[in-house]
């Protein structure tokens, strides 16, 4: 479980892609440093153990339906990713509840200068269950409020230390954005669809 606060930026160091199942190597900051084989670390909203450790270099293996259902197939060396550790039950619960399980990809379509900040429209294909007008969603692990809501797109409002901090600073026009809907909202929709049969 995390919280969608992120907690620093991780530079991509290698991704090998062999039989559709990736191998992702990134290069953690110091904040990390304690970090162990094992541990869940949220890689642009995705839940991913630690593999290997050498150094401040972790690597992870993602398998099929994770390249798939993520923007993580985009990432290369290089890449800027947005990290945050799973939380402890003596961690502040600061953002909402993210489960690191990625429901859709989104594309940035529109990015509007809003006084000091900044509003960025993602839109979908098809509108995912748990999305609520201000309420909560996560795009690419980021905890967001949900500011705009229509049937394909919706749009969150961003803060200068939201930007500074995590990697929608390198957003553009066509990005491609991991969404994780709100776990409560799912379960609500999901139950009232239950009883109306």
């Amino acid at each position: 479980m995390f919280t969608g606060i992120i907690q620093a930026l991780g530079s991509v160091k290698e991704v090998k892609i062999k039989n559709k199942e990736m191998t992702l190597t990134v290069t953690l900051p110091k904040v990390f440093k304690n970090v162990k084989n094992g541990n869940s670390i949220a890689v642009n909203g995705v839940c991913l153990t630690v593999t290997k450790k050498i150094k401040n270099n972790v690597t992870f293996f993602c398998q099929r339906e994770t390249i798939e259902i993520t923007n993580l197939q985009n990432l290369k060396k290089g890449s800027q990713a947005n990290l945050e550790r799973a939380m402890t039950l003596n961690d502040e619960l600061g953002g909402h509840m993210v489960q690191g399980h990625v429901d859709l990809i989104g594309t940035c379509k529109k990015i509007e200068t809003i006084g000091e900040g900044w509003r960025y429209w993602v839109g979908f294909s098809k509108r995912p269950n748990g999305l609520v007008l201000k309420g909560s969603v996560a795009l690419d692990g980021i905890s967001l409020t949900i500011s705009r809501l229509h049937a394909t797109k919706l749009a969150v409002d961003i803060i200068p230390f939201t930007y500074e901090n995590t990697n929608i600073q390198l957003w553009k026009v066509g990005t491609q954005v991991n969404i994780e809907t709100d776990v409560i909202g799912k379960y609500v929709e999901s139950y009232m669809r239950a009883i109306k049969k």
